[in-house]
């Protein structure tokens, strides 16, 4: 098993096959998704039928901050947001049309409604595999199984 096998998680709706992981790999990669607080249900799930976001792959924390560099200029407020959990969204200037932009640049990630960037960047209601993103998660299972064998 190599990290190439999880390539087919970018293509749109992309997933894996059952025959890409031994019994035994599924079962560590589950237990990695639930001590990153996804149910084993859900690992399953997204990873042979539906699929991941692209900006769940990225997760979250790499979106705030691809968001913050791409498209806010003032330094205060950079320093602000970066340090901004909890109410991320409301701290965006409201006539700036930064709002709009994170909506936009979420969107283009697969979060597609307006209200579910308000509500979950301003509470911010994130599992932690949300917030490290699947890609981290896949990096930890393939060096884990790189140490198993060496």
């Amino acid at each position: 098993m190599t990290k190439e096998v999880f390539l087919k998680l970018h293509a749109p709706g992309g997933h894996l096959e059952a025959k890409d992981l031994t019994a035994d790999e599924k079962k560590d990669l589950y237990a990695l998704m639930v001590s990153f607080g996804a149910t084993a249900a859900l690992a399953y799930n997204r990873f042979f039928d539906k699929g991941f976001d692209r900006w769940e792959l990225q997760g979250i924390n790499q979106c705030k901050a691809d968001f913050v560099a791409e498209h806010v200029e003032d330094e205060e407020l950079r320093k602000t947001l970066y340090a901004k959990d909890e109410g991320f969204y409301s701290a965006l200037p409201f006539m700036s049309g930064l709002r709009m932009k994170l909506v936009e640049h979420m969107a283009a990630r697969g979060m597609i409604h307006r209200k579910t960037v308000d509500q979950r960047f301003d509470a911010d209601d994130w599992k932690e595999w949300e917030r490290v993103g699947v890609d981290f998660i896949i990096d930890k299972f393939c060096d884990a199984k790189k140490e198993e064998t060496a």
